[in-house]
């Protein structure tokens, strides 16, 4: 472990552990700071998934929900092209656990200068000041070590805390170990709780995960299949906004269906107004655009509300004669015009 931390230090972690439902603007802040470094820079940009934005060929192509983060890659690649941030940390994103996944296989548009790790006297993980104890749970959760996890939970640790930026109970979601996952749930862990650069929760863990014994699991255990996550998006939301090709041969299709199935609401819409089938189409999957169509009832228009009978007609309609206005010299009130304010 490195001495006193450092500003620099502390702007590296305050990145990592940045709740990314909470917008951009407390990175732009970390980025802005003269103790920023090259680490912390290139932490944030793998973080946002620059790899998304190589579909589109220029800013005004991003969809509105991720023009924020879109405009936040290019201000840090600017900045990299200006030699803005210097090297203190010691970090390869192309290795490290919390961005390795988001290295795309062809580099397109992505400057070169992205890719190369920074130098420094600490490396990321010994600031990061990983606790082996932390670290074995995270991997007894993914692996299935229902035993070990039971230990853990009994040693009393607070179960909803987050250990390198990551969560036991989303690590036993995505791996799709169910009895992991109901022994969590049974001490206390929050399926709600949202971890990892998606803002997703537990149950849109175990969907991007196709982990249906997991999500039986969870909905027994009262979450709704329609909870919404980061963006306002559903499980079927993120199981729409597929690339089309991966849709396909990762067995997406038939996950589809099987949230219909359980009662997802495919006239859900998230924060930019969008439902599943308006993101399926936005990306091109016309696969999944296809099935969303089928199911979703075409909005009708709302019929028209009739006007209040008048008192002549209603009286008529009553079989009475209606009274005739008294005829006297006042003058008629002047007739408002339907324009407002007159």
């Amino acid at each position: 472990m490195p001495g006193p931390l450092t500003q620099t230090h502390k702007l590296f972690l305050a990145a990592y552990h940045h709740n990314w439902d909470d917008g951009t603007r407390a990175l732009l802040r970390i980025l802005d700071d003269p103790a920023c470094d090259r680490a912390t820079a290139l932490l944030i940009y793998w973080l946002t998934k620059p790899g998304f934005y190589q579909q589109f060929s220029s800013p005004e192509e991003v969809p509105d929900f991720a023009r924020r983060d879109h405009a936040l890659l290019l201000t840090i690649e600017a900045r990299f092209a200006a030699d803005r941030y210097p090297d203190v940390i010691a970090f390869d994103p192309t290795t490290h656990a919390a961005t390795a996944d988001a290295i795309p296989a062809e580099r397109g548009s992505i400057p070169n200068a992205m890719f190369r790790p920074s130098q420094g006297d600490v490396s990321a993980d010994e600031l990061l000041g990983h606790k082996v104890g932390e670290r074995a749970i995270l991997e007894a959760c993914s692996a299935g070590r229902l035993d070990e996890v039971i230990a853990w939970v009994k040693t009393g640790p607070d179960i909803n805390a987050k250990i390198d930026g990551d969560l036991p109970l989303a690590c036993a979601a995505r791996a799709g170990h169910v009895e992991v996952v109901r022994c969590l749930l049974d001490a206390g862990a929050d399926p709600k709780k949202r971890v990892g650069g998606a803002g997703l929760n537990t149950l849109h863990w175990a969907s991007v995960s196709r982990r249906v014994d997991v999500i039986h699991l969870l909905l027994e255990r009262g979450m709704n299949i329609d909870i919404k996550g980061q963006w306002g998006r559903t499980a079927l939301h993120g199981a729409a906004f597929c690339d089309p090709a991966y849709w396909l041969s990762a067995g997406m299709e038939e996950h589809t269906r099987f949230l219909l199935a359980l009662g997802a609401d495919p006239g859900i819409t998230d924060c930019d107004g969008k439902t599943p089938l308006a993101l399926a189409e936005l990306i091109g999957n016309e696969s999944a655009a296809q099935l969303l169509r089928a199911v979703t009832t075409p909005d009708k228009p709302a019929p028209k509300a009739s006007k209040a009978p008048s008192a002549t007609r209603a009286a008529t309609a009553a079989g009475k004669t209606p009274k005739r206005p008294a005829t006297t010299g006042a003058k008629r009130a002047p007739k408002r015009s339907k324009s407002r304010g007159t």
